[in-house]
């Protein structure tokens, strides 16, 4: 586990082991492919020049779903990331 989402974190240098607000590490590997997936999205509407409504509400919502203690929630961090993976399809079908 590496997690430097917060300003709890040791040091601010980032949890290793747990983190300290007690987030398990697979929440936080989720929480890191859920921002991945954002990345995505993005990186695909800018070399589509596409502006799309959906996409950017979408990876508001997603961003906040990684903020410390707001959702551990490890299915609704998958249904996120899935909805992702649809939504980067839709802008890269544009």
């Amino acid at each position: 586990m590496f997690c430097y989402q917060c300003q709890e974190t040791v040091k601010n240098q980032g949890c290793t082991v747990k983190g300290v607000c007690g987030k398990p590490d697979a929440t936080a590997a989720l929480q890191d492919i859920l921002i991945y997936v954002c990345k995505g999205i993005a990186v695909a509407a800018e070399k589509l020049n596409a502006v799309d409504k959906k996409a950017s509400r979408y990876v508001c919502e997603a961003l906040f779903t990684t903020i410390t203690n707001v959702a551990w929630d490890d299915g609704r961090i998958i249904d996120k990331i899935e909805e992702g993976l649809k939504i980067r399809d839709e802008v890269n079908a544009k």
